[in-house]
């Protein structure tokens, strides 16, 4: 997950035009935990992920695995039954 996820992160938080402090104070986290993610050093838990895609209005998939896969999955789907 580590590089998709820090990637992702960064990305989400310069497209809302946002600094590591800025995104860390609307989380009540550190800037360095922030920074922490960003560079793969570490990952958050599963309620801060949600926290993540809720605040980013993205899907998980979408925090996780990116937007042009999720994108990709979306559009070739195949219904199995």
């Amino acid at each position: 997950m580590t590089n998709n996820f820090s990637n992702n992160l960064k990305i989400l938080r310069k497209k809302n035009k946002l600094t590591q402090e800025d995104l860390a104070s609307c989380l009540n986290l550190s800037s360095k935990t922030i920074s922490s993610w960003e560079k793969g050093r570490s990952e958050p838990k599963i309620d801060m992920l949600l926290k993540l895609s809720d605040y980013f209005n993205v899907t998980l998939d979408a925090l996780i695995k990116g937007m042009e896969e999720q994108k990709w999955t979306k559009n070739n789907m195949v219904k199995i039954f």
